[in-house]
């Protein structure tokens, strides 16, 4: 019996038709969105503690936003960011600043060079069966070592957090 791969899905409203074209090409993944109460697998909108916890619960997730890209950070599990689209362009430039951040955890150049590619197209007009590929290894076929740097990734940042270590020591 084969495992449905399952991604939460928060994302802008032009992004519907990369994610229904991933779901065509890849049957066995699927995706709960947030506030969609017309979607295959319907989330309420939540606190942003619960957001938290959910993105943990899932395979994937795919987030917009810096505040839920940080949460899939946390998650340690695999995403993709759906950067708000600027019209000058300027999302470009932060989404080559995220990829930066990124690389150090990847473990492989090609794990790597797999994520930018994918984190790219998913934000790209540009959206063919090639693209669509590249994002589903990230989401549903990601490498051991992929998943890997998403784990590393998260632990790193959790223990970076400010936030969370000063309330830990006055709570």
């Amino acid at each position: 019996m084969n495992l449905k791969t399952l991604v939460s899905a928060f994302f802008y409203p032009e992004t519907r038709t990369k994610l229904e074209a991933m779901g065509r090409i890849d049957p066995e993944c699927r995706f709960a969105e947030f506030g969609n109460a017309e979607a295959e697998i319907p989330l309420p909108f939540l606190r942003f503690d619960e957001y938290a916890e959910v993105l943990a619960s899932f395979d994937a997730n795919v987030v917009r936003g810096e505040n839920s890209a940080v949460k899939a950070i946390l998650a340690g599990k695999p995403f993709l960011w759906d950067f708000y689209k600027e019209k000058n362009g300027a999302h470009a430039a932060k989404i080559e600043d995220f990829l930066l951040f990124t690389e150090p955890f990847f473990e492989r150049r090609e794990d790597f060079q797999t994520y930018a590619e994918a984190t790219r197209a998913f934000n790209s007009d540009v959206f063919g069966k090639p693209e669509i590929e590249t994002c589903l290894k990230i989401l549903v076929r990601p490498s051991p070592e992929t998943l890997r740097a998403f784990a590393s990734m998260g632990k790193e940042v959790s223990e970076r957090d400010m936030t969370k270590r000063i309330l830990s020591e006055i709570g």
